[in-house]
């Protein structure tokens, strides 16, 4: 694998797409007013239920990422589909770490504020699941090449 195949595979469409997104994401959260109520049942509300979805996204790519990797055990698989494979494991790894961050920073800051108001944990949130659904359609990539002869 070359930075050729970064060209040949389209990846540079996969960053314009996540640093548009991201753009889009940030510029809309950053001039979120931080007005959540700072009460206990306010705060785990948030809690669970971002911190829920942020986990979901993590079961998804603890899914996925396994889940591709057995494509590479696919007698003469070609280059093309590894290609896919690797690059949908990079976007896997990246909403793996947005992930984690997401998760530990909900633990932690839950017990004393209501974790919708950090900006830093919105911002992740997103990140994973843009990260997660590019990593998905370059893994379905995979497939169609795959599938087609």
């Amino acid at each position: 694998m070359s930075w050729d195949s970064f060209i040949q595979q389209r990846v540079y469409l996969d960053c314009v797409a996540f640093a548009l997104l991201s753009f889009v994401h940030v510029v809309a959260n950053w001039h979120l007013p931080a007005q959540y109520p700072n009460k206990p049942g306010a705060r785990a509300v948030a809690a669970t239920s971002l911190g829920g979805s942020v986990n979901g996204g993590l079961t998804a790519v603890g899914i996925l990422l396994p889940l591709s990797l057995v494509v590479t055990q696919v007698p003469g698989i070609g280059a093309t589909a590894l290609q896919h494979v690797v690059y949908a494991d990079i976007w896997f790894g990246l909403s793996l770490l947005f992930g984690v961050y997401g998760t530990y920073t909900v633990g932690m800051r839950a017990v004393g504020e209501n974790v919708v108001n950090r900006r830093d944990v919105r911002l992740v949130y997103g990140l994973q699941l843009m990260s997660l659904v590019i990593g998905t359609v370059r893994l379905v990539a995979t497939i169609w090449v795959l599938a087609t002869p």
